[in-house]
């Protein structure tokens, strides 16, 4: 077994069968290579007893009905029958080299790895590059075997992305066995086995053991986190980062320090600190938010600034939607400051739409130095999830459906209303959403419940006989096919959208659907009854054919942004005065609404000179040169906007359809008006 093969199995293991085309981008593989790991499987699974798989109509298939004796053999896999990647035994080097006690040699890792010298040189010295973009050094004396050289918080962070970059259950399992070697080696009379679980139950039990109640972000992956600080501690201890008076040591931590040194593990002041810093970064708290720093509050603050300035959102316009934020700002800023990583945020990070993951990344490209952040994709894509969020449809109290579906995390807030949004409209608001956390769960199912969903494992006896789909934070395809399935066979669904359901049941017998959760949007779009205003807003909707333009050139960018806004004005959608606010605003921060490279999404503050939401465009043939802002100038769109988050959706589609295939590159090949509209607005 191999990462490949490993993955490909794990995908099947949610319903025993998954689309060709989301194995092969999953794996980034090409068809004939599929075909190779197929057989590799296929062999792997008929020597352990089991029948293998079945590709049929771009459709791949486990032969067996018991997928829980697939996942046993998973589980039960010995590490030795699994072969690491390149890129996974690198990963294991750098963990090993980081944390274990004794000199390492190249010997060592032969025996480790059971590969030739020749090939573990050549990681030794991509090792070496790759870390030296980092500004960290890999040495090697004899006195010393290997050794990091460097800032230790970058050296840290390092063992963190090394660690936690594990996406299938046997590197999970080999990593996690590097750690528990190594804490047997150092401290012989720990039980290793047993350490982890005790670490998971003191870290829960800290939650609520004094006035402030939190929960903590992914436990399980908090407390491994934990256990690699320790040993890299004690191999490495770090010198005190902050002032005491900057610490504020809550009876959680307290309580986790003790633990430890029941343990007989004694922490040195600097390992104390940074203890405190590792908890605070993976903290989440419903009941906290006024104990929010200042500088937290501040930025929060310029995080919700900037995205009002680029693309008109407010992120403060719902009170629970801004504690949220600012939770998880919170958070981050000790993770992006002190580079710490506790957990992969999430499994699939290509769900994040582009759009917002490249505003955000403009965003906080700006933002990070002000406060000497370190914003790696993940960071950014998570926090670009709050875009996403912006596109919920609220309803009005009396318009909620009385049968409802349970979200339920840790907390009640955090991740939930993540899942809330994407449910909500993979749903199409035929349920009531309701969040929970565990402790309250007992009192919010009842009689009206219909599913509850969670990224936990809710044990069954919690239940109450409710159905329950175990999700991911960002909906991954299965997620979403799952759900799309379960809403398919609900009365309170199939009362309103009948023809949908026998649409698809069709559609499925004579043909393969490619997109199923794309196709079933489309089609609840397509008898979607409710007037525009009660509904997301399409690029369509804001942006007409008659308003696009495109000129050779224009003399500067002021010249620009009033051609860009003529049919505005002349049809009456927009006044001189907003245009006026336009040019002031541009004027004072710059080019803040340069949403992709070359193209501005020109607006103001929502005002009445607006009269609807509305989109214009102008394309320039020949670039427009702004000498004070050292830029060219491809294309400008003039947003008309009546409020902050009316038009989240349409700016979704928009930056969507730029980035797809760099087609703002090739803006300036466009010769007609209708051609470029219909590149913008056909269907992703």
């Amino acid at each position: 077994m191999n990462m490949f093969t490993v993955q490909i199995l794990q995908m099947l293991l949610h319903d025993g069968q998954a689309e060709l085309s989301d194995i092969l981008c999953r794996l980034a593989v090409t068809r004939r290579m599929f075909l190779y790991y197929q057989k590799q499987l296929n062999d792997f699974l008929e020597a352990s007893g089991l029948p293998g798989t079945l590709l049929t109509e771009e459709r791949l298939y486990l032969k067996g009905p018991e997928r829980e004796a697939y996942m046993r053999l998973l589980e039960g896999l010995d590490p030795r029958a699994y072969y690491l990647e390149a890129g996974e035994r690198r990963e294991c080097m750098l963990l090993l080299i980081g944390i274990t006690g004794k000199p390492l040699t190249l010997e060592d890792f032969v025996n480790v790895f059971h590969v030739s010298r020749r090939t573990l040189l050549s990681d030794v010295n991509t090792i070496k590059d790759s870390l030296q973009k980092q500004k960290i050094a890999l040495l090697n004396w004899p006195k010393y075997g290997y050794y990091f050289q460097g800032d230790e918080l970058h050296i840290r962070y390092q063992l963190f992305l090394a660690y936690h970059n594990r996406e299938n259950l046997c590197i999970d399992r080999i990593k996690r066995q590097i750690l528990t070697e190594e804490l047997a080696r150092q401290y012989p009379k720990l039980k290793a086995d047993a350490f982890l679980e005790h670490l998971v139950r003191l870290l829960t039990e800290s939650e609520t053991c004094g006035k402030e109640h939190f929960v903590y972000f992914s436990v399980q992956d908090l407390a491994q986190t934990i256990l690699l600080t320790l040993l890299r501690g004690k191999k490495q201890p770090i010198l005190p980062l902050l002032d005491k008076k900057e610490i504020s040591c809550t009876e959680g931590t307290e309580y986790l320090k003790k633990g430890l040194s029941r343990m007989e593990i004694e922490l040195e002041p600097g390992e104390q600190q940074y203890l405190w810093l590792v908890l605070q970064s993976a903290k989440v708290s419903g009941s906290d938010i006024s104990g929010c720093q200042e500088l937290i509050l501040e930025l929060a603050r310029d995080i919700q600034t900037e995205f009002k300035i680029v693309c008109g959102i407010d992120l403060f316009q719902n009170i629970e939607f801004f504690e949220m934020f600012l939770l998880h700002v919170r958070s981050m800023y000790y993770r992006t400051r002190y580079r710490i990583k506790t957990t992969s945020f999430y499994d699939h990070p290509e769900e994040v739409n582009p759009a917002f993951s490249h505003i955000t990344k403009q965003v906080m490209e700006k933002i990070s130095p002000k406060y000497n952040l370190l914003m790696d994709e993940t960071e950014i894509q998570f926090i670009s999830y709050y875009f996403f969020c912006m596109e919920e449809q609220k309803l009005s109290s009396g318009e909620k459906p009385e049968e409802k579906v349970v979200i339920v995390c840790a907390s009640g807030l955090g991740s939930s209303a993540y899942i809330r949004c994407q449910v909500s409209r993979l749903f199409e608001h035929a349920f009531t959403i309701q969040l929970s956390d565990l402790r309250n769960l007992d009192s919010v199912l009842d009689e009206h419940t219909r599913l509850i969903i969670s990224t936990l494992k809710i044990e069954e006896n919690l239940r109450k006989g409710i159905p329950f789909i175990k999700i991911s934070t960002i909906l991954t395809p299965q997620n979403r096919q799952e759900l799309i399935d379960w809403l398919l066979r609900q009365e309170a669904y199939i009362q309103k959208n009948g023809a949908i359901r026998d649409i698809l049941s069709i559609i499925k017998k004579y043909t393969v659907i490619q997109d199923h959760e794309k196709l079933f949007s489309r089609l609840n779009k397509y008898f979607r009854t409710d007037p525009l205003w009660k509904r997301d807003l399409t690029l369509r909707d804001l942006l007409k054919p008659e308003s696009v333009q495109i000129y050779d050139t224009a003399p500067g960018w002021q010249e620009g942004i009033r051609l860009a806004a003529q049919p505005l004005l002349k049809s009456g959608y927009i006044k001189e005065a907003y245009l006026t606010a336009i040019l002031q605003t541009i004027e004072k921060h710059g080019p803040y609404c340069e949403i992709i490279s070359g193209v501005l999404l020109a607006h103001a503050e929502p005002s009445g000179n607006v009269c609807c939401p509305v989109m214009s465009l102008a394309l320039f043939q020949t670039p427009i040169w702004s000498e004070p802002w050292k830029k060219h100038i491809t294309a400008i769109f003039i947003l008309g906007v009546i409020d902050h988050y009316s038009h989240a959706s349409a700016l979704a589609e928009l930056v969507t359809a730029l980035s797809k295939n760099e087609t703002y590159r090739r803006l300036p090949q466009y010769k007609t008006p209708q051609e470029l509209y219909q590149t913008l607005t056909e269907d992703p």
